[in-house]
């Protein structure tokens, strides 16, 4: 089966930039042009960079002219940005954007169809850092389109799926796709990490390395930091990147487990503290995780043979409404500690774990040390079994 963790390598980390104000002196970062029917009703167009709390900050803002053009002018310091052109006049984490890659003197044109704003593909001068980027999209194009192709045939069959529990002609298809996903998967797995290798100054590879993040071990993640020089290595993009190392290690197999409290449905504290000396497994799920849903009978399943050998489970729901996760513990028949903040992806523990994908679970030792991470199914049950029998 697929969980979101599948199309990782397709998405692409957001991370800030540094602001810059505008002033008298400022070059022409962007020049732009709006079409389509709802450019008529575009009065800015804004550059802003992302928040820690996701939310934008504004860098720079431009009147777009009657006819749809626009001169965006700024001078900020080398980095990644993010272009909107609401059309209510309001910019925001809910509003479509273009990423555009700046170093000092770059020039930068691109043409924004209103009706597709997010596809617009904006063009860097010669050498620019922008081109740059444009490079690594075509060379990405076709996988992308082939992962997309073979997401909506995932989504497809889970749509025919009832009662969360497929049928031997729908788990087949299911592993069919799987297969063929992990084939593009690898592809591209393969060519971000050469782009890297090819072009280890280029603004643009330090979010190739985050979006690889989600998909390789600590220390590839290490030494992808460890291979990035110039303007990427000095760039926010690679600070924060760095910075999520950093958290991703805290967490990673081998180290302490790390504890936390959060309220179980029925409003009262637990914390995985209580669980000291046992083998416990944290798993992280959503009543709307159709992936998650369909991995509930494999724990159910675990955990009534294991429990009684001192197998515990903690399921923290990455919900954000109270009713939707007790129905949904009710109707899958989970029986284990279940916790939640109900503030989704940003779930404290999650945040604390580094989740970017659900399911993921986290095995702990009697010892208190993080054996596993990211099992399931049969692999899971295998390594619950070994570290029970464990002396």
């Amino acid at each position: 089966m697929m969980g979101i963790k599948k199309w990782a390598f397709v998405i692409g980390l957001s991370i800030i930039a540094a602001a810059c104000d505008s002033g008298a002196n400022e070059q022409a970062l962007l020049q732009g042009k709006l079409t389509g029917e709802e450019a008529t009703s575009v009065d800015s167009v804004y550059l802003l960079n992302r928040k820690e709390d996701s939310s934008y900050e504004r860098i720079a803002a431009t009147a777009v002219a009657k006819d749809g053009t626009f001169s965006l002018n700024a001078t900020p310091k080398d980095g990644m940005y993010y272009v909107q052109a609401p059309t209510d006049g309001n910019f925001g984490s809910d509003k479509p954007y273009v990423v555009v890659y700046y170093r000092k003197g770059d020039k930068l044109t691109g043409t924004f169809n209103m009706a597709d704003f997010a596809k617009t593909i904006v063009e860097g001068s010669e050498g620019s850092e922008q081109s740059m980027s444009v490079v690594y999209e075509k060379g990405t194009k076709e996988f992308i389109s082939r992962s997309m192709e073979l997401r909506d045939e995932y989504r497809l069959i889970q749509s025919e799926i009832k009662n969360g529990k497929p049928t031997a002609e729908q788990q087949a298809k299911l592993d069919e796709n799987d297969k063929n996903f992990e084939a593009v998967n690898n592809e591209g797995k393969t060519y971000d990490i050469e782009f890297l290798k090819q072009h280890p100054s280029a603004l643009v590879s330090v979010e190739v390395l985050a979006g690889l993040s989600y998909t390789i071990s600590t220390d590839e993640l290490r030494a992808g930091l460890d291979q990035l020089t110039g303007i990427a290595k000095a760039s926010d993009s690679y600070a924060r990147l760095e910075k999520r190392y950093n958290s991703m290690v805290k967490t990673a197999e081998g180290q302490a487990v790390v504890d936390f409290t959060m309220k179980t449905p029925e409003g009262k504290d637990f914390s995985t503290a209580s669980l000291k000396s046992k083998v416990f497994l944290i798993d992280f799920w959503a009543s709307w995780c159709g992936p998650c849903r369909q991995e509930n009978p494999h724990v159910i399943k675990m955990y009534k043979e294991l429990h009684q050998k001192g197998f515990e489970v903690v399921g923290v729901s990455l919900d954000s409404k109270q009713e939707s996760w007790e129905k949904a513990i009710a109707k899958d028949g989970l029986t284990w500690h279940q916790v939640s903040d109900l503030k989704g992806w940003r779930n404290e523990a999650a945040q604390l774990y580094n989740v970017n994908f659900i399911p993921e679970t986290v095995l702990v030792d009697r010892e208190g040390k993080i054996v596993a991470r990211g099992l399931r199914g049969e692999e899971l049950e295998a390594k619950v079994k070994e570290v029970l029998a464990a002396k």
